[in-house]
C-alpha cells in the first residue's frame, strides 16, 4: 500500500478562487510552488463527566465544526512567466501571464477584488493594477520622472518601468510608482522617489501588475493538498488570508509567507496524484548586481538587515446553522503592518540633544517612506513601496552578528500623494504596494 511522502517532489498545492465562502471548486485550480502546513483542528463538545455506569468507560465526545483550522504557505516571490516576450501579445493581465502566487498575494492585499469575476480572471490577476506594454511610448525622462505620449497607459499608484530594450543591461532604465500624471501630449509620470538611471525619448514602456492593500473584499479561495498517489487528496475550503509576510533579506531571494483560516476541509479518495505547476521567473536574489535597490525617503541607504514586512488581520466567523460547518462568511479586519529591520550603530551617526537618528526620529514622529526593487529584465522584476511610516515603538539595542544594532519597528502613517488621474485605480494613496513588471 503507497504512503503519503512529506517530499516536496512528491507533494502539489493548487489554488483557485471560490464563488463564495462555503463551495468549493472541483475545476480550474492551478499548482503553485510552495511550502505546505495545515491545522486539522476541529471543535468538539466534552461528555465525559457524564454518568458511563461502567468503571473506566467514558462518554464519547460530540465532533464539531472543522471550520476555523489553518493552512500555512511559504514560496519565492514570482514575477512573470518563463519565457516572458513583452508585446502586445503577452501582457500582464493575459493568462498566464502573472505569477499565480503573485495573483494569490495581491488578493490577501484585497487588491480591487471587484474585478476578478470568476477563476480565470483571479489566477489572471486582472485584480491588480496593471499598466500595458507600449513600444516607443517614453519621449524622455529624468531620474524621478518618464514622460510618455499615452497618458491612459499608466495608472496613478502603480509601478511604471521603461527601458530601451528588454535584455538585462539596457542602454536607458526608468522605474518607479507613479505619483501624479500632469501635462498634454507629452504627459509627465512624476515617480514616488528616484531610480538612480533615467529612461530616454524612443524608450518601451513595458508591462507592469501592481498588487495593492486596500479594505476591499478579499476572494476565498480553495486549496487543494495531492500526494503522488491518487487516493491522497485533501480540500481546504474558503480560504482566507490571516497573515502575509514579505521578506527581503539583503542577498536572498525575496520570499512570502502566507496563512489563511479555512471554513470546512474535506479528504477524497480519489483525485490525487502530483503535477508540475506552470514556470514563472522567480525575484532574483537581492544583489546589486542584479539592479537590488533600497532606499530610505528616496536614498539608497545600506546596513538595514532582515527587512520584514508582515500584516496580520483579525478573522471573525459568522455562525449560520444552516452550513455544512456552522459558518457563512468570515469578516476580516486589519490588525497590524509591521515593518522590521535591524541597523547597526555607525560613527557616523547625527547625534542630537542626546538621540541617535532613530531615537529622535521615534520622539518626533518622523515619516520616512521605504523602497525596494530588483530584477534585470522585464519578466523578473519585483517592486515594493512603502510611502510613509512612522517608528512604532523605540529602536532596541540588539546584538547583530557581533555589531551593536538597532531594532527598529515601523507602522504605515497617513499618505495621500498621489494624483492627476482621472482614471486612477485604488493602487493611488495605497500604504502597500507590491509589484512585478
Amino acid at each position: 500500500m503507497a504512503r503519503w511522502s512529506t517530499r516536496g517532489t512528491q507533494n502539489t498545492v493548487l489554488i483557485g478562487r471560490q464563488a463564495d465562502l462555503t463551495t468549493e471548486l472541483t475545476s480550474g485550480l492551478v499548482a503553485i510552488p510552495v511550502t505546505f502546513e495545515a491545522d486539522h483542528t476541529q471543535e468538539q463538545e466534552d461528555f465525559s463527566d457524564l454518568a458511563s455506569g461502567q468503571f473506566g468507560a467514558y462518554e464519547a465526545p460530540a465532533p464539531g465544526s472543522k471550520s476555523g483550522g489553518t493552512v500555512k504557505m511559504k514560496g519565492r516571490i514570482d514575477a512573470l512567466k518563463d519565457g516572458y516576450v513583452p508585446g502586445t501579445l503577452e501582457n500582464p493581465g493575459d493568462t498566464g501571464i502573472i505569477a499565480y502566487t503573485m495573483a494569490m498575494i495581491a488578493n490577501a492585499l484585497g487588491s480591487d477584488s471587484a474585478t476578478a469575476t470568476d477563476n480565470a480572471n483571479f489566477l489572471a490577476g486582472l485584480h491588480m493594477s496593471r499598466n500595458p506594454y507600449d513600444a516607443g511610448d517614453v519621449t524622455g525622462g529624468a531620474v524621478g520622472s518618464i514622460d510618455v505620449t499615452t497618458d491612459a497607459s499608466y495608472k496613478t499608484g502603480a509601478l511604471v518601468y521603461a527601458a530601451t530594450d528588454a535584455t538585462r543591461s539596457p542602454a536607458t532604465r526608468g522605474l518607479g510608482f507613479v505619483a501624479t500624471r500632469t501635462g498634454a501630449g507629452p504627459f509627465n509620470l512624476a515617480l514616488f522617489e528616484s531610480y538612480p538611471t533615467a529612461a530616454a525619448s524612443g524608450d518601451n514602456a513595458y508591462g507592469t501588475a501592481t498588487g495593492f492593500l486596500s479594505a476591499s473584499e478579499t476572494w476565498p479561495i480553495t486549496v487543494h493538498h495531492y500526494g503522488d498517489n491518487a487516493a491522497f487528496k485533501f480540500a481546504y475550503i474558503g480560504c482566507v488570508a490571516s497573515r502575509l509576510m514579505l521578506d527581503f533579506t539583503s542577498g536572498k531571494t525575496p520570499t512570502f509567507e502566507l496563512d489563511f483560516v479555512y471554513t470546512d476541509r474535506k479528504r477524497y479518495s480519489t483525485g490525487g496524484g502530483t503535477s508540475a505547476p506552470a514556470d514563472f521567473q522567480s525575484a532574483r536574489p537581492f544583489l546589486g548586481r542584479n539592479n537590488g535597490y533600497f532606499t530610505i525617503d528616496g536614498s539608497p541607504v545600506c546596513g538595514w538587515a532582515d527587512v520584514k514586512i508582515e500584516i496580520n488581520w483579525a478573522i471573525t466567523p459568522i455562525q449560520c446553522p444552516n452550513k455544512a460547518q456552522g459558518v457563512s462568511e468570515f469578516v476580516r479586519l486589519l490588525d497590524t503592518v509591521a515593518v522590521t529591520a535591524t541597523v547597526p550603530l555607525d560613527s557616523g551617526d547625527v547625534v542630537t540633544a542626546n538621540l541617535g537618528p532613530f531615537e529622535l526620529d521615534y520622539e518626533s514622529g518622523t515619516t520616512k517612506s521605504l523602497g525596494v526593487s530588483v530584477g534585470a529584465q522585464p519578466g523578473e522584476i519585483v517592486a515594493l513601496l512603502l510611502p510613509a511610516m512612522k517608528l512604532a515603538s523605540p529602536p532596541k539595542l540588539v546584538d547583530a552578528n557581533g555589531l551593536l544594532a538597532q531594532e527598529l519597528e515601523f507602522r504605515p502613517a497617513t499618505y495621500t500623494g498621489d494624483d492627476g488621474s482621472p482614471t486612477a485605480t485604488a493602487a493611488a494613496d495605497s500604504l502597500l504596494r507590491l509589484a512585478v513588471a
